[in-house]
């Protein structure tokens, strides 16, 4: 006889937090994201990360290769898009492996390659996001703006579009919907999400300094810290199964 299992939610609510933003505390966020970053179940994320980057690598040297010394920037352009496109599904491991970590579970690097299924949706989000942001510093820099500014869009994108792969993934919502949600999701909660990514921009900045050797700790650490945000503003469903507790995500 199988064991009774039970949903439950850990964190918060999404309509909740639209219409209450939630009082984050973002000491006990960093806090218990260092505590999970250094706890022996995130290892499988540091392994993920190190065999994305080789594959991104690998991937960035063959279509080098194939460009030749001066490739077209159009087809460069393509190219770029092609690739965001093949990497979109490990992008999403990672994100849900972090979440993962958020909750308690341990993952194991394997963990990184269970999401070919969503390849579709998980690609037509990245290129949404990522053409969207291209066509605005395109805009910026055809009206005199400067390098600097041009650059503003990508990282604005980035952070309107902070919840949009656990909500695709963990939520079934289509790219579009979770596009959406989660800008307002951060328009709601902006003041703690923005100062949080300008200590992680302070951060990246002294990772890099020792040879980039930090950014083994930093990567793992800010994909937990990005599943603590998406657990306390979103909420995560959890199965339950047994007296013992043993649980997985739902």
């Amino acid at each position: 006889m199988s064991e009774p299992s039970r949903i439950v939610v850990l964190g918060g609510d999404i309509d909740t937090s639209l219409s209450h933003p939630p009082a984050l505390s973002l000491r006990a966020l960093l806090r218990e994201a260092v505590q999970l970053t250094f706890h022996r179940g995130s290892a499988g994320v540091l392994l993920a990360l190190l065999g994305v980057t080789a594959i991104w690598l690998l991937l960035g040297q063959v279509a080098g290769y194939w460009l030749g010394q001066t490739p077209d920037p159009r087809a460069l352009t393509l190219l770029g898009l092609l690739l965001t496109a093949l990497l979109a599904p490990l992008t999403g491991g990672l994100e849900m492996m972090g979440l993962q970590r958020a909750v308690g579970l341990p993952v194991r690097a394997s963990r990184v390659f269970d999401y070919w299924r969503f390849m579709l949706p998980l690609a037509g989000l990245s290129m949404l996001v990522n053409v969207s942001s291209a066509l605005l510093s395109l805009a910026i820099e055809q009206h005199g703006g400067g390098q600097w500014l041009s650059m503003l869009p990508s990282v604005l994108f980035a952070m309107l579009s902070l919840f949009c792969v656990p909500l695709m993934l963990e939520r079934g919502c289509n790219p579009l919907t979770a596009l959406w949600l989660s800008v307002r999701l951060f328009v709601r909660c902006w003041q703690p999400l923005l100062l949080l990514h300008l200590l992680m921009l302070g951060l990246l900045v002294l990772a890099l300094l020792p040879m980039g050797m930090g950014l083994l700790i930093l990567a793992p650490f800010y994909l937990i810290l990005r599943g603590l945000l998406y657990r306390e503003i979103c909420g995560v469903r959890v199965q339950v199964v047994g007296d013992a507790g043993s649980r997985w995500l739902a």
